[in-house]
């Protein structure tokens, strides 16, 4: 119950962080976004925030960036929600809460914060890494990596349909930068969602998955001299 009330505090303060900055000029890439929508040109990409989007038709840019703070927002108490380890969860609640990564990009009429949301569902529930996928294929690196062994099937259709839906998309062959390692470096809203995924993983990080690990290997090596 006390962590639940920090949670809400935390999901407040987000909130705020992130609505404080509703009023900036539009940044370029969410113009474009906004002119796609208003001449219904279908997207390459960002499928689910464009048909959002057209269904609550925005009359300025803070009504448009408005539905893209709810879902930086709601991921607050998602990550909570999906970590067995309210502890852990706790912090890094706290964590997406308040770092500038997260309350500036999570304020922004772009597909981050839509992917996220819909991955951090994803990693206790996979079938929103298919929301998460349509929305960006960065979701991919929010993968819950500890359930590789369990759901590698379903894990293996989706990186491939990231990766083939990620090479499909047509700004790729026009702005050649985005192939760069460089530029994926000092883009930081590209590492919006993999630094999400890493705090999940990390959230479930156990030090007894070490000492498994280990009798595992012992064992294997123990067979092998006999």
């Amino acid at each position: 119950m006390k962590f639940g009330i920090i949670v809400i505090i935390f999901t407040f303060i987000g909130f705020g962080l992130r609505y404080s900055q509703i009023d900036r000029y539009l940044w370029v890439d969410e113009a474009l976004f906004a002119h796609l929508v208003k001449n219904n040109q279908h997207p390459h990409k960002e499928i689910i925030p464009f048909y959002i989007e057209k269904l609550i038709q925005s009359k300025n840019r803070q009504q448009m960036r408005l539905q893209f703070i709810l879902f930086s927002t709601l991921s607050i108490p998602a990550i909570f929600f999906v970590l067995k380890d309210k502890k852990k969860a706790l912090i890094i609640a706290g964590f997406v809460a308040i770092l500038p990564l997260y309350t500036y990009w999570g304020s922004m009429a772009r597909p981050y914060c839509v992917g996220a949301f819909f991955a951090i569902l994803g990693y206790r529930w996979p079938v929103f890494y298919i929301p998460a996928i349509l929305t960006t294929p960065i979701s991919i690196t929010a993968i819950n990596l500890w359930k590789v062994k369990e759901r590698w099937i379903f894990y293996l259709i989706i990186i491939i349909s990231a990766i083939a839906y990620y090479y499909s998309m047509s700004y790729i062959v026009s702005v050649g930068h985005h192939k760069s390692l460089e530029h994926l470096y000092n883009a930081k809203r590209f590492w919006y969602i993999p630094t999400i995924g890493i705090l999940l993983n990390l959230g479930d990080f156990d030090l007894g998955r070490i000492s498994r690990l280990l009798e595992t290997c012992k064992r294997l090596v123990s067979n092998k001299r006999m």
